[in-house]
């Protein structure tokens, strides 16, 4: 068997780690919802910026409690798009390079040149 070496390149994008790099953190964020558990329904949607839907939600008890279980779903969105509308980035974009060795007659996986 022949021996070659295949250099492929490719760039992947990810998303930063949002819920903790901008000015709302999760565990705040996170204490802020628990309060509900204690009728402070909306602490949370005020703490990340959005006043109006916090109110709404304290006078209505986190509209029956739905609205504060669907939040507490999907609380770590809410942080990412608090932090990104506060003006953090939503993506770094890393270059990898990978290196495969593979023999004559194999097919590589995949080439990206």
């Amino acid at each position: 068997h022949t021996h070659t070496h295949t250099h492929m390149s490719t760039t992947v994008i990810f998303r930063e780690d949002l819920e903790s790099s901008g000015p709302y953190h999760p565990c705040t964020a996170w204490s802020c919802w628990a309060a509900g558990l204690i009728g402070l329904c909306g602490l949370h949607r005020c703490y990340l910026g959005q006043c109006c839907v916090g109110a709404c939600y304290f006078f209505t008890l986190g509209v029956c409690g739905v609205g504060q279980c669907l939040d507490g779903c999907q609380m770590s969105e809410l942080v990412r798009t608090a932090n990104v509308e506060a003006g953090c980035s939503d993506a770094t974009v890393v270059h990898v390079t990978h290196h495969r060795h593979h023999f004559a007659d194999e097919e590589p996986i995949y080439q990206n040149n």
